[in-house]
C-alpha cells in the first residue's frame, strides 16, 4: 500500500465535509481560486485513515465538539474527503466565500510533522488519564464504602475514611501537565494550519465549522 509521502515530502491537506463527492471543487474552480491544478482528492476513511485521525484528534482537544451527539467521537468521522497536493494552499477570502461551508482547513505537512503530531497527542492523552485517575479516588472509596455496609463487613478505616480530604489533597493533580502538552498541540496547530494569516485571522471560525 502506498504512503502520501512515498514520493512527496511535504504536501497540503486540505480537509472536507460533503454530502456526495459531488459537492467537491471542480478542477477548474480550485485551480482559479487557489492556483492547484495538480492534486488527488481521498475518502478520509480509506488507505491514509491515519492521517486524518491524528488531525481529527487535535481538532478535538482544541476544539471539543459542543453538540451531545458529537462528544466523545474523533472528529474525523465529520470529514468525508481530503485534498493531497505538493503545492502550498493559500486559502483566500473568495474560496472561503464560496466553500467556507464545506471545507474545515488546510494543513502544509510533511510525515515527520504527523510522527509529531502522534507524539504529542500521546503526551497529552497521558496526562489526561493521570488526572482522570486521580480524580475518580473520591467516587471510588464511597463505592468502598457503600459496598461494605451493604455486604455487613467491617473496616474502620474504610467506614471512616473521610473523603473531603483526599479531595483537597489532589485537587487540581495533573491539571498544570495537561495545560502544558494542550499548549504544545496548539502551538502546532498554529504552526501549520492556513498559510494566509491574514486570512486565517479574519476567518477564525472556519476551523469550528464541525462543531456546530
Amino acid at each position: 500500500m502506498s504512503d502520501l509521502f512515498d514520493t512527496i515530502p511535504k504536501g497540503s491537506l486540505l480537509l472536507w465535509y460533503v454530502e456526495s463527492e459531488a459537492d467537491l471543487p471542480k478542477r477548474k474552480d480550485l485551480i482559479r481560486l487557489l492556483g492547484v491544478d495538480n492534486f488527488t482528492y481521498y475518502k478520509t476513511d480509506g488507505h491514509h485513515r491515519r492521517y486524518i485521525h491524528l488531525l481529527g484528534r487535535i481538532m478535538d482537544c482544541l476544539y471539543p465538539s459542543t453538540d451531545e451527539r458529537r462528544r466523545g467521537y474523533m472528529r474525523h468521522k465529520y470529514m468525508s474527503h481530503f485534498l493531497f497536493t505538493a503545492q502550498r494552499i493559500e486559502i483566500n477570502s473568495f474560496f472561503l466565500l464560496k466553500y467556507s461551508n464545506l471545507c474545515l482547513g488546510a494543513f502544509h505537512l510533511s510525515k515527520k510533522d504527523f510522527e509529531d503530531l502522534d507524539q504529542l497527542l500521546r503526551r497529552y492523552n497521558q496526562t489526561a488519564q493521570w488526572a482522570q485517575a486521580i480524580q475518580s479516588w473520591p467516587s471510588l472509596i464511597q463505592s468502598h464504602k457503600e459496598s461494605l455496609q451493604s455486604a455487613a463487613l467491617e473496616d474502620s478505616v474504610i467506614a471512616n475514611f473521610d473523603i473531603s480530604k483526599i479531595t483537597q489533597l489532589t485537587e487540581g493533580y495533573g491539571l498544570q501537565a495537561i495545560s502544558n502538552t494542550k499548549a504544545n498541540l496548539q502551538a502546532w496547530h498554529d504552526q501549520f494550519f492556513w498559510k494566509n494569516k491574514t486570512v486565517r485571522e479574519a476567518d477564525d471560525t472556519l476551523f469550528q465549522v464541525c462543531t456546530v
